[in-house]
C-alpha cells in the first residue's frame, strides 16, 4: 500500500496505528468499533425493541424498554411510538380514551398510572 509522506513522496511505510488496524482482522474490527461503535449492539437493541411486549407490569416493561432504547439512536417520536406498540392492549385502550401524551416521559407516566 502506497501513500504520501510529509515531503510528498510515495512510500510503503505506514504509521504504527495504521499497521495496528490493518495487520490483523482483530485490529481492523477494533478500529471499526472505535470509529462507528458496536453496530451489532445497536442493531440487536433495535430488533429487541421491536419484539418487546409488556407481559408484566408497566414498570418492568418501561425498565426493559429504556435499557434497549439507550443503545439505539432512534428519535423521540419513534421511541414513543414503539413504547406504545409494546404495551398491553388494555393499557393502550385506556390511553386512547385519555388525552394523548405529548412525549415519551408523559406516555410512560400514564401507562404506569393506568397499569397500577
Amino acid at each position: 500500500m502506497k501513500h504520501k509522506n510529509k515531503q510528498g513522496q510515495y512510500t510503503t511505510a505506514m504509521k504504527s496505528d495504521t499497521v495496528k488496524y490493518f495487520y490483523t482482522m482483530e485490529g481492523f474490527s477494533k478500529g471499526i468499533r472505535q470509529i462507528f461503535g458496536n453496530i451489532k449492539k445497536k442493531v440487536t437493541a433495535e430488533q429487541n425493541l421491536g419484539y418487546l411486549k409488556q407481559k408484566d407490569s408497566a414498570v418492568t416493561y418501561t425498565a426493559n424498554f429504556q435499557q434497549l432504547a439507550a443503545k439505539t439512536q432512534w428519535g423521540k417520536t419513534a421511541l414513543q411510538h414503539q413504547f406504545y406498540i409494546g404495551l398491553k392492549d388494555g393499557v393502550k385502550d385506556k390511553i386512547i380514551r385519555s388525552k394523548k401524551p405529548d412525549n415519551l416521559q408523559e406516555l410512560i407516566a400514564l401507562a404506569v398510572k393506568i397499569d397500577n
